[in-house]
């Protein structure tokens, strides 16, 4: 099979001293999808930031889809010539981008204020292309996490799922109990994130690398994959029948209210749970997709610039950029969305054991080469490979007469046509 990572291309000044900003004049106008719970609250607290410094912020949230919408509002603006100051991407869609010559260089502030001293590696190749720094990562996620309703668990006396029979297991008491076990929504983005935490159950992170990073023919035709999708099909029978085309915040609900026993989302999750008054350990139980053990798939979200014309409005854009990296911040946005801070030297005060659990992962993880890219959110792979798995993926779950034999053929066809 060919390598599916080949190029993809589609179709006043501010300065910082000792951490104190100097006021600034221009207008950003974002495009973002943080629109929910502890991720609105996030981008609040950024907003807040840059308005401070005197600049004016036109936000153009757009909702839905993990960024779906968001994106296609982007690309129609580029198309019309009239990009925004500031686009929130995940993974290879700033690499593709890039390529395209339409965004902003970064490289001078980003030496200024030492960037890649303080991110983790794996975020690099996602700020740095061609030797030009293009991005500022925002906050990195653990992708396979579960969340679960504590009272429920301890309701029906049921441990903390470790492995992938355990989670069978469970399942089964909760259905058996009239208590849908897992609660989904069913839009094509969650579909396709659900399968980054089953890729992982299998604890091998070379299986892993194979599949997602590789699209290696002799794997997606073997033992272990047929399994996946196996496990795939389970999953879906897990499900209500209410659950295609179902918000991933109405899915968290679910599980808030006891409708259901537990649902698997990264940690953005948890900060939705936060600013419906749940705390982690009391209400809410949280943990790795089971048999994960120490593999941890992540995502990152970034921001990227592209090029517009006033130098105030070019200065407010590094302005931005500087306060998505500036440490206090980082700290407090870590706490309020979720996730990990990007910086490798931000106080852990006021992180919860679910914060610290996966801190904690992410390094042992590291150490066995089990800190993987996620494949559902394009980092992975590009989007186009991103693209056949999302597709194939959700047909899949939502056919329940397919096979597992006819999704794996549908799958490998599609790659084969890229």
């Amino acid at each position: 099979m060919r390598n599916f990572l080949k190029p993809c291309i589609l179709a006043g000044a501010l300065t910082l001293v000792n951490g104190t900003s100097a006021f600034a004049d221009g207008k950003l106008d974002i495009i973002h999808w943080w629109t929910s719970g502890g991720e609105l609250a996030g981008i609040q607290l950024l907003r807040d930031k840059i308005e401070a410094q005197g600049i004016e912020w036109f936000d153009a949230a757009s909702a839905g889809g993990a960024g779906t919408n968001a994106r296609t509002l982007f690309r129609t603006r580029v198309q019309a010539g009239d990009p925004p100051a500031v686009m929130q991407a995940l993974g290879t869609e700033v690499n593709e981008w890039a390529e395209t010559g339409i965004l902003g260089d970064l490289t001078d502030l980003a030496a200024e204020e030492g960037w890649y001293d303080l991110v983790p590696k794996p975020l690099h190749p996602f700020m740095n292309v061609d030797g030009k720094t293009v991005a500022v990562p925002a906050v990195w996620s653990q992708i396979n996490w579960v969340w679960g309703n504590k009272a429920i668990f301890d309701k029906y006396d049921v441990a903390t799922p470790q492995t992938w029979d355990d989670l069978v297991a469970a399942a089964k008491v909760f259905k058996d109990a009239g208590i849908t076990p897992i609660a989904h929504g069913g839009q094509p983005w969650q579909d396709t994130a659900i399968f980054d935490g089953i890729l992982v159950s299998f604890d091998d992170p070379e299986f892993y690398r194979k599949v997602a990073f590789e699209q290696d023919l002799e794997t997606l035709q073997g033992p272990m994959f047929h399994e996946a999708m196996e496990r795939l099909r389970w999953y879906s029978q897990q499900l209500d029948k209410s659950s295609p085309g179902r918000e991933w915040t109405q899915a968290q609900a679910m599980v808030l209210n006891g409708e259901a026993a537990m649902s698997w989302m990264g940690d953005w999750a948890k900060g939705w749970r936060v600013t419906q008054g749940q705390e982690p350990g009391v209400d809410f139980i949280c943990f790795p997709t089971p048999g994960s053990n120490d593999m941890f798939v992540w995502l990152a979200d970034f921001f990227f610039f592209p090029k517009i014309e006033g130098e105030a409005n070019n200065a407010a854009q590094k302005a931005f950029a500087s306060a998505v990296m500036e440490k206090n911040f980082q700290h407090d946005f870590s706490l309020i969305k979720s996730g990990l801070p990007v910086r490798t030297d931000v106080d852990n005060a006021g992180w919860d054991d679910c914060t610290r659990d996966s801190i904690s992962r992410a390094k042992r993880a590291e150490a066995r080469g089990g800190l993987v890219a996620s494949l559902g959110f394009a980092h992975s792979a590009r989007s186009d490979v991103q693209g056949v798995f999302r597709d194939t993926l959700s047909d899949f779950v939502n056919t329940p007469d397919m096979s597992v034999d006819e999704g794996i053929e549908i799958l490998i066809d599609g790659l084969d046509s890229l």
